[in-house]
């Protein structure tokens, strides 16, 4: 005669057993692996007005997260490390726009798609360090 092994799940409980015998408890643990995107620092961090997290990293990229904390996309690979950054003020319900200082003096207004859309050059003779 052959018995069957039953399995149930009761409360984050996983239940193994023969019908005939004492069930034997083993408890599961799921854990989510961290994603990291960024190879360096994260130096700055903003919200958009849509929920979503733009994060600036020494490693000179700039990455977009959803509210999960899952990455979306690489926004934009640049050839200077970012200092600050923070979104523009929002027009009809939506921000798209953001202001980032950068470590060579220069600070660059960047839409929410990575289109840099204005670079002013040498704007200080040390790093922008904070930008409002």
């Amino acid at each position: 005669m052959c018995r069957a092994k039953i399995l149930t799940c009761e409360f984050g409980r996983v239940i193994f057993g023969d019908p005939s015998a004492k069930a034997t408890r083993m408890r599961l643990k799921i854990t989510k692996q961290p994603t990291n995107t960024h190879k360096d620092i994260v130096t700055a961090l903003g919200w958009t007005s849509s929920n979503e997290l733009f994060s600036c990293s020494d490693d000179k990229t700039i990455w977009r997260w959803n509210s999960e904390g899952e990455p979306m996309s690489e926004v934009l690979k640049l050839d200077t490390y970012v200092t600050d950054m923070h979104w523009l003020p929002v027009k009809r319900g939506v921000s798209d726009t953001l202001a980032i200082g950068t470590s060579d003096g220069s600070f660059k207004i960047i839409t929410k798609l990575g289109k840099i859309d204005k670079t002013v050059d040498k704007a200080h003779k040390g790093a922008v360090t904070t930008i409002r």
